[in-house]
């Protein structure tokens, strides 16, 4: 199983790199400080997303 840690301040924004689409994850942590547009986005680009 993989695993992606972030908190609030690494999701909302697009950057010039790239490494993975999201949803190579099976599950990605994020702090309970996410925006709702933010977590539905992911969530609704097939991303299993839980807040911690």
């Amino acid at each position: 199983m993989t695993f992606l840690l972030a908190d609030a301040s690494k999701l909302g924004f697009t950057a010039l790199n790239y490494v993975t689409d999201l949803t190579e994850f099976d599950l990605i942590l994020v702090a309970r400080n996410v925006p709702e547009a933010s977590l539905h986005r992911q969530r609704d680009g097939g991303a299993n997303v839980g807040l911690v």
